[in-house]
């Protein structure tokens, strides 16, 4: 009777930026942008916990070049602003992405 084996190959590991951003009251949307282009990464509504965590392109976790605009949609409020973030270096294939 023969054997039959099945070989696992590990995936190779694809480097790419998680950010992280916790959106708390007021705050009801963010604004994601490259700060240097200005180019419109992404946005995001406020879920349930407060939490978003995007996959973002490598060169993000590399250099300080994101930008996070908090608004609020009452307008009571300035919107906040967190300038220079820097994704985390993370493996995708980790991250379920």
């Amino acid at each position: 009777m023969s054997k039959n084996r099945i070989r696992f190959t590990p995936l190779p590991v694809r480097n790419v930026g998680l950010l992280p951003i916790e959106i708390k009251p007021p705050l009801d949307r963010v604004v994601v942008m490259d700060r240097v282009s200005m180019a419109l990464l992404f946005t995001a509504i406020l879920p349930n916990g407060g939490l978003v965590n995007r996959i973002v392109p490598m060169q993000y976790a590399q250099n300080p070049n994101l930008v996070v605009i908090g608004f609020d949609d009452d307008g009571e409020y300035n919107a906040a602003i967190m300038d220079a973030r820097q994704a985390q270096l993370v493996d995708a294939n980790a991250q379920g992405a």
